[in-house]
Formats: C-alpha cells, structure tokens, sequence
C-alpha cells in the first residue's frame, strides 16, 4: 500500500463490489508470519491494525510521477485521501479477518485431541480477542465459548486462565447490553 496504484486498485475492487473478485495474495511465508502474529501472539493483530491507521495514499509513491498526479487528482475528486484511506484499511482489515479464520479452521482440523488441547484454547482465545476488539461479537463469543470449554476441561473451573476467559465472555455481553446473557 505505499505504492498508489495498489491502493487505488483496491479501493476501485471495493467500489465494484459483486462486479470484480478481489484476491489478496502474499508469499506463504509471510501469511504464516501473519498467522502466527495474529493468533499465537495476540500483539501482532494490534501491531497490524496501527500499521493500517498509517496509511496514507497520498504519501504513496508511483514508478511514474505523472500516474501518481492523476491518481490523486481522481481521488481528490472522489471523496479525497481520507476516504480512500479508510476503504483500503477496511478492505486489509476484512482480509486479515478471513485469514485469521482460515487459519484457525485449519488449526482445529489438524488438533490431536481438540477437546484438551490447549495450544489451540490459546489461539481460540486469541482469535476471539482479534474478533471482540474489531465488534465482531458473536465471532468473538464463538471462540470464546471454544476457548473455555478446553480449559475448564484441563484446568477446572477455578483456574485463573478459565476465569479469564469466562471475563472476556462477560465482556462481549456487556459490550452488546445483554447482560443476562453473560455465565454465571
């Protein structure tokens, strides 16, 4: 996205929504560098998230000066930076999201024994988080719930890692005003 027509490409797929099928495609060892940031390392998705807030089309560079004067100029003239801006960031953002599920689909197909595995409660936990934080909330309760169930399994009900994750079902309760909804 630091180049302007790569942004202005992406802006245009979404424009044509339903018209154009959009892929987004990066090397499988950054995919993995994403995965692993995003559901083993929690941090990674926050440190992703800010790096899209930074992107600005209007700093972005083109081989050809003239093409990044005229792209600006449609820009400018179709809602400014701010607005293509914001669409790119939701366009990345959604992308990353369909990644991140992918991948924890893949990662329950490939558990041993998905029922104690706590490796995957710990993804389950992440990508509920991931969910939570972006108001995706029946996605996050999902895997909330996915996440619980393995430690009460492992841990019991008392231990503080199944404590935390009945909190954080809580909270998506109180995120949505159902607070009868939430586990006692």
């Amino acid at each position: 996205v630091t180049r302007v027509w790569c942004g202005f490409e992406l802006n245009m797929a979404k424009q044509n929504e339903g018209k154009v099928k959009l892929y987004i495609m990066i090397p499988t060892r950054e995919e993995n560098r994403l995965i692993n940031d995003c559901i083993r390392e929690y941090g990674g998705s926050k440190r992703l998230f800010a790096a899209l807030r930074g992107i600005k089309i209007e700093e972005a560079k083109a081989s050809v000066e003239e093409d990044r004067l005229n792209i600006l100029r449609m820009v400018n003239e179709d809602g400014g930076p701010e607005r293509l801006n914001h669409t790119i960031n939701d366009v990345l953002r959604e992308w990353q999201l369909d990644v991140v599920k992918d991948a924890i689909v893949r990662l329950e197909s490939e558990s041993d024994e998905i029922t104690t595995d706590i490796h995957l409660a710990k993804c389950f936990f992440s990508v509920g988080k991931i969910f939570d934080d972006r108001g995706h909330y029946d996605l996050a309760l999902e895997y909330y719930f996915k996440c619980v169930a393995i430690r009460e399994r492992v841990y019991g009900k008392d231990h503080k890692f199944t404590a935390t994750s009945y909190n954080n079902i809580g909270t998506v309760y109180n995120n949505q005003g159902k607070y009868d909804d939430a586990p006692e």
